[in-house]
C-alpha cells in the first residue's frame, strides 16, 4: 500500500474536515491511495470519486472551496456508488477521496485494501423530490403536511418516476426497500410492483445526469 505524504495528508485532511465543518452534505469521505501525479504537482491538485449524488455538490460549492481555503484544483468522478467502488478496487479508476452516501460501498473499499482510513461527517435521509413545475407537486405538498400519503400518491397514473439502477447505486436499492417496508407496515402487498413494475425497470432507471433535467423541467416526478 502506497502511503501518502505528510503535505497530501494535510491537503486532505483539511478538505475533509471543511466539508464535515461546514454540513454540506451527508456524506463519508475516503481516502484511497493517490494516482501518480500527471504533469502536475501533487499536492496542488485532488481528484475526488462519488456517489452521483454529490456531483452537484462536488461541481460547485466545494470546487470553489477546495480553490479558495487549499490552493486545490479538484477534479471529480461520480457514478453510482457501487461502481465507483469497483472501479477503484479494480484499478480502472484512480481518486484521493471516496465520497459515498452510504456505508457498504466504503466496506468494500476499505475490505480490499484501497483505502487508509473513512470519516463519517453526517447522517443520509431518504428522500422524495418533485419539481414545483410537476402536475402533481401540489398532491406531494398536501402529503408532505400530512393530509395524504406519499405511498398512495406514487401510484397515481400518469407519474413519472426517476431512480438510481438497484444494482449499482446504494440510493436505488434504498427506495426499492422502502418500498419493501412500506407494502408491509401499510398492508399492500402489490406496491413494489405497482410503483415501480420491476427493480430494472428502463423506464424509470437513469443515470444522474438524464434525471435532473427531467425533474426540474417536470415532466417527471
Amino acid at each position: 500500500m502506497i502511503s501518502f505524504n505528510s503535505s497530501r495528508r494535510v491537503f486532505l485532511g483539511n478538505f475533509a474536515w471543511s466539508m464535515a465543518g461546514l454540513s454540506l452534505a451527508p456524506g463519508t469521505l475516503y481516502a484511497q491511495n493517490p494516482a501518480p501525479s500527471e504533469g502536475k504537482d501533487a499536492a496542488g491538485s485532488l481528484s475526488v470519486a462519488s456517489a452521483g449524488s454529490f456531483r452537484a455538490m462536488l461541481e460547485g460549492p466545494l470546487k470553489l472551496a477546495a480553490a479558495q481555503w487549499l490552493h486545490l484544483e479538484l477534479g471529480s468522478h461520480t457514478e453510482g456508488a457501487d461502481a465507483v467502488a469497483h472501479a477503484l478496487i479494480n484499478g480502472s479508476l484512480s481518486a484521493d477521496l471516496f465520497v459515498s452516501i452510504t456505508a457498504s460501498p466504503v466496506v468494500t473499499v476499505l475490505r480490499a485494501g484501497r483505502a487508509e482510513m473513512a470519516y463519517p461527517v453526517a447522517r443520509t435521509e431518504l428522500v422524495l423530490i418533485c419539481s414545483p413545475k410537476s402536475r402533481f407537486a401540489a398532491q406531494f405538498e398536501q402529503a408532505r403536511q400530512g393530509h395524504g400519503n406519499w405511498w398512495e400518491l406514487l401510484q397515481t397514473p400518469g407519474l413519472r418516476i426517476a431512480r438510481s439502477n438497484p444494482s449499482a447505486d446504494p440510493s436505488g436499492r434504498a427506495f426499492l426497500f422502502a418500498l419493501m417496508i412500506a407494502a408491509k407496515k401499510y398492508n399492500v402487498p402489490n406496491l413494489v410492483e405497482t410503483v415501480l413494475g420491476s427493480p430494472l425497470n428502463p423506464a424509470q432507471v437513469l443515470p444522474g445526469a438524464m434525471g435532473r433535467p427531467c425533474l426540474r423541467a417536470g415532466t417527471w416526478m
